[in-house]
């Protein structure tokens, strides 16, 4: 699963670079300059470019790798900086807290990413040992009418 993930992250981050190449017009290399300012294109995530030897030097794309396996790395250009996303395996919005940061902190907060049906604020259901919301507190109750007690209906 990690392999895939791996994978899944470094094709994605090679498809935006690739994105980026096609949308952005980098200064031509044999345009004149006198300040790194001559060369700008206002592009973030193509990197800086500089004047070097009275010429526009095109610049290295931003590396948004922060060498984690599980984060998905990608440059956010109206945000100018790079963002570090925990997967979401399962599509229901929610990353997986199996992702942690340097500090062992969970970049997600899905506890089971296998499982579209499982995320917090899920409505909990009346299905004993299926934890919809992740809150082990209100496993296999609802409160229908959000009263506080978990409606007869579930035989509690």
């Amino acid at each position: 699963m990690r392999a895939t993930l791996d994978l899944r992250a470094a094709l994605f981050h090679l498809l935006m670079v690739f994105i980026l190449g096609l949308l952005t017009t980098p200064p031509a290399q044999a345009q004149t300059c006198r300040t790194n300012t001559d060369c700008d294109d206002g592009v973030f995530c193509n990197g800086a470019e500089a004047c070097g030897s009275g010429r526009c030097q095109t610049g290295l794309f931003v590396d948004c790798d922060d060498r984690k396996a599980c984060t998905l790395d990608s440059c956010a250009e109206g945000a100018r900086t790079c963002t570090h996303t925990a997967p979401d395996a399962d599509g229901d919005g929610h990353g997986a807290s199996t992702c942690l940061s340097e500090a062992r902190v969970p970049l997600g907060d899905d506890c089971d990413d296998a499982d579209p049906h499982r995320f917090p604020g899920n409505t909990e259901v009346c299905d004993p040992g299926h934890d919809e919301d992740c809150n082990p507190d209100t496993l296999g109750g609802l409160d229908a009418d959000r009263d506080g007690f978990v409606s007869a209906a579930c035989g509690n």
